[in-house]
Parts: structure tokens; C-alpha cells; sequence
């Protein structure tokens, strides 16, 4: 819907929208390896490596304060700006992957990587319907804006407090796979 709001509140043609909100997609995947990279970095160089995982995600996730600056300014290329910052979630990608590693059993890495999966895959479905709903109820893109920057912060503090047992199962910790 992010090309529909661009063409229906931010009054772009279908080309221009369609260019902007690629640009925001491509920062959210690009954002995804580059976020791995940081952590991987500053965990080599001595980082703690639960802390930097779970910082690194905390600070993508709050980005997503940016959806809701985006919507309340009145340049284009200002709210472009922002929708690409917040598309700096995507530094979270990688760090969830390797926090899911962490917090596995060794012989089962796989089904919760699978779960984990799954219910991000079913969040892209039910997302779109919400969404949907909200602005068709609303009149307005704002509440889904909203909701999607109130699903990022609230996982701020799920990372921050709740994962806390992280240090027995570090990876490590583990014995490493015979990979080329």
C-alpha cells in the first residue's frame, strides 16, 4: 500500500511512486547485510556479542519512529527521507537470525529458524488485510502507520528486558560446523 499512499496522499504519478517506494524497499535489503556486518564487526573486536546483537535490533526497531514523522511532514522528499530511515529495520535482519541461533538447542535450530519464519510470513499476510482495514475504517494511512511503528517499538523492550538469557547458548560456545 506504501505506493497507493504515495500516489493518493503525497499526490506522486504511479512512476514517481513507484520509484520512491522502491527506494525505500531497496533500503530495508540493503540494510539487512549491513546490519549483520556492524554486528559481526564490533563483535570481533571485542563487543559482547548478546548486548551488540540485541542493541543493534533495539535500535532498528525504534527507527520505526520514523513512520510517524513521516506522515506529519509536508515535503515529499522529506517523508521519502523518513520512510527510508525507517527502512532501517532492516538492520535487525541479520541479528534476529543469529539471536534465534543463539537462543536454540543445537538440534533444533532448524525448526525454530522455520517457526521464526513462518510467523514473519504470517505477519506479511495478515499485515496487508489489517492495514487495509484500518485505512478503509479511518479514512487515513496514519493508523497504519501507526500500528506498524507501535509493533517495532514495543519489540524494543522485548529485546532489551525480556531476551535476557543469552550468554549460556552463544554460538561461541558451540562446537562450529566442518564448513568450506
Amino acid at each position: 500500500w506504501l505506493p497507493d499512499y504515495l500516489v493518493t496522499v503525497r499526490h506522486l504519478n504511479i512512476v514517481q511512486a513507484g520509484f520512491y517506494a522502491s527506494l525505500v524497499f531497496f533500503t530495508f535489503g540493503i540494510s539487512e547485510p549491513i546490519g549483520g556486518s556492524i554486528a559481526d564487526t564490533l563483535i570481533h573486536r571485542g563487543w559482547d556479542e548478546a548486548s551488540t546483537r540485541k542493541g543493534i535490533v533495539s535500535v532498528a526497531f525504534a527507527l520505526g519512529v520514523f513512520l510517524i514523522a513521516a506522515m506529519h511532514v509536508a515535503d515529499n522528499r522529506m517523508a521519502i527521507g523518513l520512510l527510508m530511515g525507517a527502512s532501517l529495520v532492516g538492520l535487525s535482519t541479520g541479528n534476529l537470525l543469529a539471536i534465534l541461533q543463539s537462543c536454540a538447542p543445537a538440534e533444533q535450530v532448524g525448526i525454530w529458524t522455520g517457526a521464526e519464519n513462518f510467523a514473519g510470513n504470517l505477519a506479511g499476510m495478515i499485515a496487508p488485510l489489517a492495514v487495509g482495514f484500518l485505512i478503509t475504517w479511518r479514512g487515513s494511512y496514519l493508523p497504519g502507520f501507526e500500528l506498524a511503528a507501535i509493533v517495532l517499538l514495543l519489540g524494543v523492550p522485548a529485546y532489551c528486558f525480556v531476551l535476557t538469557d543469552l550468554e549460556p547458548r552463544l554460538s561461541a560456545r558451540r562446537p562450529r560446523a566442518n564448513c568450506p
